[in-house]
C-alpha cells in the first residue's frame, strides 16, 4: 500500500486478476455434477456429434466449443458441458466488468455491478448447467463494451467491429440478431452526423466496411444455412426454420398486461437486493449522461427490441431470453451508483473501503438466500406459484430446478433414472416427454451404458413434425403392450397423456396401477390383458373433494338462489389413479335430511365438478354436507354454510334468474 492509503499497482493488478477469475470459480463450484436439465442432455448429444444447423433451436457456437471438449477425457460429457457454461459465464462477467468500467469510468462501481450480475438469477442459472445462454451473455457483454467505447469516438474502427459481432452472434442463437440491429442504429446516426459535416458520400466508405464486416461475421451462419437448404431441398423452408420454425406459436402469445407484469416480476427476481433500486434509477441517468447519440441509439434499439419481443414470448424460460436486457439494465445501474461513489471520494481509505464492502455484501448475499427459498414460497401460491412443484412432481422436483441456480446438490434427473432402472423389468417400455426425463434417460443409456434393454420412447407433446410418438403411435404401442403382456410405464396420467388416454379408441380400455419408486417418486404401470382377470378394482388414492372460493370465505355460500354462473362450488379429483370408478354424491341438509345422487362412472384422470345446482333441493340457509362414496367407501366429504345476504350485501350475480326448485 502506498502513502495516502492507495493500493500499489502490483496489488491492484493482483486484485484485478482475482476478480476476473472469481466469477468462473464461483460458477464451477455451484455447477451441476451431472445432467442438470432435460435440454442439457440434448445439447450434450449435439456437442458430441457436432450437430450444426441454423434452425432456431440450434446453438452452433456453444456446440462447437463443447465439441472441442470431447477430445479432453477429463470427465463425463455432461460434467464437461456444465463446466463449459461455468467458464463462459465467468468470461461474460469479466467482459461485463470492463464494459461497465468503460461506461462509468469508476473501478469500484464496476466491481460492485459485476458482482451483482454474477449472482443474478438468469446468468447464474445458465452458468451451472449445459445451456446456451451463457454464450449469449458473452456476446451481449462484448456488444456493450464496444458501445461504451464508441462514446469516445473512433467509429471507423469500432462500428465495423460491432457489425462483425452482429454477423457472428446469430450463429449461437437467432435471438442475438439484436446486436446487428443496434449496430445499424448506431451507423445510421453516425451517417447522418457525417452528412451534416460533409456529405452523404463521405459516409459511404465506412458503410461499405461495416457491410463487409457483417458479411465476414456471418460466413459461418451462411455456410451452415446453405447446408440446411440443401438438406431441406428448399431455401424457403430452411429460412422459416431459422426464423423460429415451430416456435412461432409462442411468439406474441401473451397479453400486454401479463407480459408487463411478468417482466417486472422477473426483473425483481434477477436482483433481489438493494441493487434493484439502482437498476430502476440507472437507465434515466444513463440517458441523461450518455451524450453520444450513436451509442445511445444502438443501446436503445438493442434493449427495446429484445425486451419488447420476448416480453410476449409464451415460454417457461422467458428469463433466459431476457438475459441481454437484464445486462443492459445492470450496466445502466452503474450511472446511479457513480454519484454515491463520488460522494465518498474525499473520505479516508477505510471509509471508502467500508462503504464498498457494505454495498458488496448487500448486493451479493441476499440473492442466493432468496433463490434457496423460492420453491418453499411457491408452495404457498401467489406470485411465486411458478416455483411450486408442477405436474411432474411424482418424478422431479421441478420447483427446485426452476428456482435455485446453485446446482451442487441437484440430482433429480439422475436419482429418478437410477430408481427407474432399478425397478423396471427386463425389456420394459417407458414413455416420456421432453418436458420431463426422456433425454436424460437416453443420455444415461447412450453415454453411460445404463439399462439399454429398456425401450424409451418420446411422446410428442408439442405437435412438432417427427418429434416423437403422435397419438396414433401412442395408441398402437398401448395395444401391443396390453395384448402381449409387456411392461409399459408412463410417468403421469396427466398432461399430455390424459388427453390421449381419453380418446374414444382408448377410454375405459386400459387400466394403470401406480408403481412406487421410493417414498416420493412413482410411475404408472399398464395393466396387461393377462393380469386383468386376477386384479381387484383399486380405489382412487387421495381423492380431493373441495369447496370453491368464488363466494368469499371458503365454505360459505352467500345467498339462497344460484344460477349457472355460480356453478362450480367444488370438485372431486380422480387424477391420481389409473382406473375407472363408480361413485355417487350424498347430500345432507341442515335438518338432517339425506339424498343420494345417481351413481356415475368416471374414467381415470377425470375431474368431476359439482355445484349448488346439483343439490336435490334448493339450498336452505344452514350447514350442508356433501359426501362422495364408491360403494361403502367414503372418498371425501366437505361441509359448507349457506346464508342469505345481509342487508345491503349485493350478490355477485344479481342479474341472474333464480334457480327453479327441482
Amino acid at each position: 500500500m502506498t502513502a495516502g492509503g492507495r493500493l500499489s499497482p502490483s496489488i491492484r493488478r493482483a486484485l484485478g486478476l482475482s476478480l476476473l477469475l472469481l466469477p468462473a470459480a464461483f460458477y464451477v463450484l455451484t455447477a451441476a455434477r451431472g445432467i442438470g436439465s432435460s435440454d442439457a442432455a440434448i445439447l450434450v448429444d449435439e456437442m458430441w456429434h457436432r450437430s450444426l444447423s441454423t434452425h432456431a433451436n440450434h446453438h452452433n457456437l456453444t456446440i462447437l466449443l463443447g465439441w472441442l471438449l470431447h477430445f479432453l477425457p477429463l470427465a463425463a460429457p455432461a460434467r464437461l458441458a456444465n463446466l463449459l457454461q461455468a467458464v463462459l459465464g465467468g468470461v461474460a462477467v469479466g467482459i461485463f466488468y470492463f464494459a461497465t468500467l468503460e461506461a462509468c469510468g469508476r473501478r469500484r462501481v464496476a466491481v460492485l455491478v459485476a458482482a451483482a450480475v454474477m449472482v443474478s438469477h438468469s446468468l447464474w442459472w445458465h452458468s451451472t448447467i449445459a445451456e446456451v445462454y451463457a454464450a449469449n451473455a458473452v456476446l451481449t457483454a462484448l456488444a456493450l463494451l464496444l458501445l461504451a467505447r464508441l462514446r469516445r469516438g473512433d467509429a471507423g474502427r469500432l462500428l465495423p467491429g460491432l457489425f462483425f459481432l452482429g454477423g457472428l452472434a446469430p450463429f449461437n442463437h437467432a435471438q442475438m440478431g439484436i446486436v446487428v440491429l443496434g449496430a445499424a442504429a448506431a451507423l445510421a446516426v453516425w451517417a447522418r452526423e457525417r452528412a451534416r459535416e460533409a456529405s452523404w458520400r463521405a459516409a459511404l466508405p465506412l458503410v461499405a466496411r461495416c457491410g463487409l464486416a457483417f458479411l465476414l461475421g456471418s460466413l459461418p451462419w451462411l455456410a451452415t444455412f446453405a447446408a440446411d437448404a440443401a438438406r431441406e431441398h428448399s431455401v424457403r423452408r430452411a429460412l422459416s426454420l431459422a426464423l423460429g420454425g415451430e416456435f412461432k406459436g409462442v411468439m406474441f402469445a401473451e397479453s400486454p398486461g401479463h407480459a408487463l407484469a411478468d417482466v417486472l416480476f422477473l426483473l425483481c427476481i434477477q436482483f433481489p437486493s438493494p441493487f434493484l433500486a439502482f437498476v430502476l434509477v440507472g437507465p434515466f441517468l444513463l440517458v441523461r449522461d450518455w451524450r453520444d447519440a450513436k451509442s445511445l441509439a444502438a443501446l436503445g434499439v438493442f434493449f427495446a427490441v429484445n425486451t419488447g419481443f420476448f416480453a410476449f414470448y409464451g415460454t417457461w424460460d422467458k428469463f433466459a431470453f431476457l438475459l441481454p436486457s437484464f445486462l443492459v439494465l445492470a450496466m445502466a445501474a452503474s450511472f446511479a451508483l457513480a454519484p454515491v461513489d463520488r460522494w465518498f471520494e474525499g473520505r479516508s481509505f477505510l471509509v471508502r473501503s467500508g462503504v464498498a464492502a457494505a454495498l458488496l455484501v448487500a448486493f451479493v448475499v441476499p440473492p442466493p438466500a432468496v433463490y434457496a427459498h423460492l420453491r418453499a414460497w411457491g408452495e404457498a401460491g401467489g406470485i411465486f406459484a411458478r416455483y411450486a412443484p408442477k405436474e411432474a412432481a411424482n418424478i422431479l422436483d421441478v420447483g427446485m430446478y426452476l428456482a435455485n441456480p446453485d446446482r451442487r446438490r441437484f440430482r433429480e434427473f439422475e436419482d429418478f433414472a437410477e430408481l427407474l432402472f432399478a425397478r423396471l423389468p427386463p425389456g420394459a417400455i417407458y414413455l416420456d416427454d421432453d418436458s420431463r426425463t426422456y433425454y436424460p434417460i437416453k443420455y444415461l443409456q447412450i453415454y453411460e451404458g445404463r439399462r439399454r434393454d429398456v425401450r424409451v420412447e418420446l411422446v410428442n407433446v408439442w405437435g412438432i413434425e417427427n418429434w416423437g410418438l403422435a397419438p396414433p403411435g401412442f395408441a398402437a404401442l398401448l395395444r401391443s403392450a396390453h395384448a402381449r403382456n409387456l411392461g409399459l410405464f408412463l410417468p403421469s396420467l396427466e398432461t399430455p397423456y390424459l388427453s390421449w388416454l381419453l380418446r374414444p379408441e382408448n377410454v375405459d380400455r386400459y387400466r394403470f396401477r401406480r408403481s412406487p419408486l421410493d417414498e416420493r417418486r412413482y410411475v404408472f404401470r399398464l395393466v396387461t390383458a393377462g393380469e386383468e382377470a386376477t386384479l381387484t378394482p383399486e380405489l382412487p388414492r387421495d381423492p380431493v373433494l373441495v369447496v370453491g372460493r368464488r363466494f368469499g370465505t371458503a365454505g360459505v355460500l352467500v345467498g339462497t338462489e344460484f344460477s349457472q354462473w355460480d356453478a362450480v362450488a367444488g370438485e372431486l379429483r380422480f387424477d391420481r389413479n389409473g382406473e375407472p370408478i363408480l361413485f355417487r354424491l350424498e347430500w345432507t341438509a341442515p335438518g338432517g335430511e339425506r339424498w343420494t345422487g345417481e351413481e356415475v362412472r368416471v374414467p381415470f384422470g377425470c375431474v368431476v365438478a359439482w355445484s349448488a345446482l346439483d343439490a336435490p333441493r334448493p339450498l336452505a340457509p344452514g350447514v350442508w354436507s356433501v359426501e362422495a362414496r364408491a360403494g361403502a367407501t367414503r372418498l371425501g366429504q366437505v361441509r359448507f354454510t349457506v346464508r342469505p345476504p345481509t342487508s345491503g350485501e349485493a350478490r355477485r350475480d344479481s342479474g341472474s334468474p333464480a334457480r327453479e326448485p327441482r
